[in-house]
């Protein structure tokens, strides 16, 4: 079994992002095709919602790969002009986004219980911060837009690093051949 491995590849992906001006030379859509594939490989219950959202947050990346972003910040006079739609599609994708790392440590959990830990507590609860502080970016002056958006984001890359640690830790543990599933296509784990 793969799902850590893919996971780890996926993520990895998703989160560095090299771009040449605005293009981006590796796109999110290649992790996000690994984190579709890992969620596929696996029978659990929440794989089947780790793929949905996986899905929509792939068809975000193609349309966000081949769009030009129309939200513009003009910091030195306030000026700030948005797109409904996509500022719609963007409170979509956060929500995909946090259900799709909330299926990613379900599933885990499910595949390879451990003890209790803080760190799927603690991103998931940074990203629904840094959605909602996105949500509200359109009633905060353009100083605590920088301040709250880039304090946050460094949280968040901080909190990525161990997760990625993890999930390269776990593929390692993780058995090679699929766990049988029981009736209730969940994981039999007696032996």
């Amino acid at each position: 079994m793969i799902f850590h491995k893919h996971l780890f590849i996926g993520l990895f992906f998703v989160f560095i992002d090299i771009n040449i001006e605005t293009f981006d030379i590796i796109p999110d859509i290649i992790g996000y095709l690994f984190i579709l594939n890992a969620f596929m490989k696996v029978g659990t219950r929440y794989a089947g919602l780790g793929v949905v959202t996986t899905i929509l947050l792939l068809v975000g990346s193609v349309i966000s790969f081949f769009s030009t972003p129309e939200l513009t910040l003009m910091f030195g006079d306030e000026t700030l002009s948005y797109n409904l739609p996509q500022q719609i599609m963007g409170l979509v994708l956060g929500i995909a986004t946090i259900l799709n790392y909330a299926c990613m440590f379900a599933v885990s959990n499910l595949l390879m219980p451990i003890k209790e830990t803080f760190l799927p507590k603690f991103l998931i609860t940074m990203l629904i911060l840094y959605e909602l502080t996105i949500s509200s970016i359109y009633y905060m002056s353009s100083d605590e837009i920088l301040l709250v958006i880039g304090a946050l984001g460094v949280l968040i890359f901080l909190t990525h690093i161990p997760f990625l640690i993890f999930l390269w830790r776990r593929s390692k543990m993780e058995p090679m051949k699929p766990l049988p599933l029981n009736n209730n296509n969940s994981i039999d784990l007696s032996i």
